[in-house]
């Protein structure tokens, strides 16, 4: 398998079989197939493929729209087409979605919602949720994720999946990154203070975050403003950012990591990547995605007892995120992971509503909830 099986793979796309259009204002509208062409394009892009000593894999969201049925201007077909491509991201990745009316609304609900993010933060608008995760052998609470929510005056609360797009789009995710990080290190700090229990808090980091030069000074800042201690602070980065320039990752690795901070990989398991870098790389904690537990079939009981092993190999910690039923509970914790995280122990829950569960801790982590 080479590194060019992706494009050998759209290369031999039997393209006679769609027939296109001519150029309306210089772009290219598809006539009455372009859903099986998109599907198909996606489909051929699914094969990894390799990249010196690594495996990359290309993810793909497609929109479609029709001509004439969607419009006949050019101008009104890419922003028809740029609709359903933002519904087609929002689905996930590797899938294909064809415009419909409906899709026009969106793109006018994120126009109001983004300014209104740029404004969230001074307006008091945001706050952080945190998600307790639990010991599997204890049933005590481990630590949490810190997790953003918004509260827009006029719509209400805005799912994370629908504004945390709009920032990456508008660069405001370094800024919002920075800010989660801050609240969540002086809020542990703030619990830590009043119940005694030097509780760990976990952190995401989005890929432009971590890719800014200055981001372990950013951290440094955090800790020294707060007072929290470096090894009560986790930062959660996901494989994506592995999959660029491993050297440059390792440096501000090694920069975090020699503070103190502890470094986890979230989503574990959803990319393609070498798994040489567990052993180049100081990170300390997988974090099992929820894929391979739900459905919990035979297949993913082997894959995932294959990351647990893999895990312990390298003296890593393993947390399972999203365990929302008894069954997945009670077999990850037999089959020897090491903290669990989900809805069945623990919803996000606010500040005040963490700080009574350390008060009165349930008798264990099932009850949490």
């Amino acid at each position: 398998m080479g590194g060019r099986i992706g494009v050998e793979s759209v290369a031999s796309l039997p393209w006679n079989r769609w027939p296109l259009s001519r150029g309306i204002g210089g772009h290219f509208a598809v006539e009455y197939a372009a859903r099986p062409l998109a599907e198909e394009l996606v489909y051929s892009l699914l094969t990894p493929f390799v990249v010196g000593n690594f495996v990359r894999a290309i993810t793909v969201s497609i929109g479609t729209c029709n001509f004439p049925r969607d419009g006949v201007e050019a101008a009104t077909l890419v922003v028809n087409a740029e609709a359903a491509l933002s519904r087609a991201k929002f689905a996930g990745r590797d899938c294909v979605r064809s415009f419909q009316s409906e899709m026009i609304h969106a793109i006018r609900r994120r126009a109001l919602l983004e300014p209104g993010l740029r404004q969230a933060i001074a307006k008091g608008e945001l706050s952080v949720f945190y998600q307790p995760q639990f010991d599997c052998g204890t049933g005590a609470m481990a630590g949490t994720e810190a997790l953003l929510r918004w509260n827009h005056p006029e719509l209400g609360p805005i799912s994370p999946a629908e504004f945390i797009p709009i920032a990456e789009r508008s660069n405001l995710i370094v800024e919002l990154g920075s800010w989660v990080l801050m609240r969540a290190c002086k809020e542990t700090m703030a619990i830590a203070a009043r119940s005694g229990c030097a509780l760990k808090v976990a952190v995401n980091v989005s890929m432009r975050q971590f890719n800014d030069p200055r981001f372990p000074e950013v951290v440094r800042h955090a800790l020294e403003v707060t007072g929290l201690l470096p090894e009560n602070l986790e930062l959660e980065i996901t494989e994506s950012v592995l999959a660029q320039d491993i050297e440059e990752s390792a440096h501000s690795m090694r920069a975090i990591s020699d503070m103190g901070v502890q470094l986890s990989i979230d989503d574990f398991g959803t990319g393609y990547s070498s798994l040489s870098y567990l052993q180049r790389l100081p990170i300390k904690k997988l974090k099992l995605d929820r894929s391979f537990i739900h459905p919990l079939t035979d297949k993913k009981k082997i894959l995932a007892q294959a990351v647990f092993s893999l895990a312990r190999a390298c003296g890593l910690t393993v947390v399972a995120e999203g365990v929302e039923e008894v069954e997945e509970y009670e077999w990850l914790c037999h089959a020897g992971c090491d903290q669990v995280q989900g809805y069945l122990v623990g919803r996000p829950m606010p500040l005040t509503a963490l700080e009574r569960i350390l008060a009165n801790p349930p008798a264990n982590s099932q009850n949490a909830a």
